[in-house]
């Protein structure tokens, strides 16, 4: 594992290669939300912190989006020792509400994220 699975993410174009859409790209907004969905299926089955289920990025002028954080689902039946092997939760706690995030999926225990 690495330690920081979001780090290529640094360069957005490697997230659009990667499988990430940009939710609403001509909608001006404060943040963007890079989508993958075969990750979100993925993240069903197992935890893997170098597959973040979406990406959050502000647009700059200079590197049109700059990345800021990652967001990722887990299974219901994730422990929170198995998720603390993949990233450390004492600085990534990402609870169901936060920021004004929902996470409203059924099969969805919850949500942790790492900013950067």
């Amino acid at each position: 594992m690495r330690p920081n699975g979001i780090e290529r993410y640094k360069d957005y174009r490697k997230a659009l290669l990667d499988g990430h859409v940009i939710a609403n790209p001509k909608l001006k907004q404060p943040h963007y939300h890079f989508i993958n969905d075969a990750n979100t299926r993925e993240a069903n089955f197992r935890f893997d912190p170098s597959r973040p289920t979406a990406l959050f990025c502000r647009r700059t002028p200079i590197q049109e989006y700059k990345l800021e954080g990652a967001m990722y689902t887990t299974s219901p039946d994730a422990t929170e020792d198995a998720l603390n092997q993949g990233i450390a939760l004492s600085i990534a706690r990402f609870p169901a509400v936060s920021r004004g995030y929902f996470d409203t999926t059924a099969r969805t225990a919850g949500a942790i994220a790492a900013m950067i």
